[in-house]
This record gives structure tokens, sequence and C-alpha cells, in this order.
């Protein structure tokens, strides 16, 4: 899956721990150029994350996700 960070407020300039451990982010695109993540790697609005996880982890994931603040 891919997402484009636009308005996840939540996830602004967080680390990828924050993240469930099945959850791995596997490159990050930003302003054009490739990022490969570490657990320190910080988001910034406009990344698109290129996640790879299972489904039975779906969950976890999408409340990570969601748009609240």
């Amino acid at each position: 899956m891919n997402i484009k960070l636009v308005n996840k407020i939540k996830l602004m300039d967080k680390s990828l721990q924050q993240f469930p451990p099945a959850a791995n982010i596997i490159i990050i695109l930003r302003d054009g150029e490739t990022i490969s993540p570490t657990a320190k790697t910080k988001l910034f609005q406009g990344d698109v994350l290129y996640i790879l996880a299972p489904d039975n982890n779906r969950e976890d994931l999408d409340l990570v996700l969601r748009e609240e603040n």
C-alpha cells in the first residue's frame, strides 16, 4: 500500500517508531527523492510512504493513519 501524508497532523514530525512492528515502511518519497527510512526517520507533509504489512495488522495500521489529530 502507499499512503501520501496530507493533513495527517498527528504524524507530522514524528518518527516511524509509532507504526506497528509488523508494518514495514519500505521507502519514502519526499520532494522527488527516495529515502530508505530508519526508525528515527521523521515524517513530513507530502511524504509518500510505501508500507508492507500483513492483512491481520491492518486495523493497527489504520489507527496510526487516521486523519484525526
